[in-house]
């Protein structure tokens, strides 16, 4: 009897499949590459970045912000991707609403220049690598990553994580509804702010003379610092969660 039902049930999963592939939808669908510039000028001083889906932005090079992008499924369809740059807005999009199938979208943005970045990410993951100007980043859902980043960094999400490697940024601000939070420098930051609701809390800093003014708390969770609370210092961290752990560790002294 059970392999009687074993084999109705696999029938039926061969049937569903047989039925998606004569309706033309691709369970595994290959990436489609495309890339397109944009006048840009190089010493403009914003630009603002709109995106429904993945992106991962680096530095680039010219007069110019080249633009990549794969898709696949539905999202490589006619129209179905869409970028476009007006009034210093550079606009990303993929629809991969009521899909039955494979379907995704993800771009990669060359910004020339320093200009003030404004990046604001729905419901995906967002990476900045490299940039030496200030970054403002929302998200909804997606996860944050900034690496190498030397300028100011607000980053913000209702539920992303929140992530910093080799930062030389004076100041950073980064808050999350129920992510974690995890910045580690390379160079000592003069003022970090870091809020978690619900996520854990984690900030290494190089050792400086003079040290820290550390603050470092939890209602919910335990707060641990291996970084010396210096109250008359310029330097200062503040750093919080509700719900967990908050910890402030040492790392090697600064990078030359």
């Amino acid at each position: 009897m059970l392999g009687g039902m074993r084999i109705l049930v696999l029938a039926g999963a061969l049937t569903a499949v047989a039925a998606l592939a004569s309706c033309g939808v691709e369970l595994d669908a290959k990436e489609r590459h495309d890339v397109r510039d944009f006048p840009f000028d190089s010493r403009a001083q914003a630009l603002t970045i709109q995106s429904g889906v993945r992106v991962n932005v680096v530095p680039g090079t010219g007069s110019s912000l080249r633009v990549e992008r794969w898709v696949r499924g539905k999202a490589a369809g006619e129209g179905m991707a869409t970028w476009s740059l007006r009034g210093g807005t550079l606009t990303l999009a993929a629809d991969c609403n009521m899909v039955f199938g494979d379907c995704g979208a993800r771009y990669v943005v060359r910004v020339p220049g320093t200009p003030k970045l404004n990046l604001d990410v729905s419901d995906d993951d967002v990476r900045v690598t490299g940039l030496t100007g200030e970054l403002n980043i929302t998200t909804h859902s997606g996860n944050i990553h900034v690496e190498s980043a030397t300028g100011t960094v607000r980053m913000n999400s209702a539920d992303g994580d929140l992530t910093m490697v080799k930062a030389r940024s004076g100041v950073v601000r980064a808050r999350t509804g129920s992510g974690d939070i995890d910045l580690s420098f390379a160079a000592p930051p003069a003022e970090v702010r870091a809020l978690s609701t619900h996520g854990r809390v984690v900030t290494t800093v190089p050792e400086v003379d003079g040290s820290y003014r550390v603050k470092a708390t939890s209602r919910h969770g335990t707060p641990r610092s291996d970084v010396r609370d210096a109250p008359r210092s310029e330097r200062s961290l503040v750093l919080r969660s509700v719900s967990e752990d908050v910890r402030v560790r040492k790392g090697p002294p600064a990078e030359a």
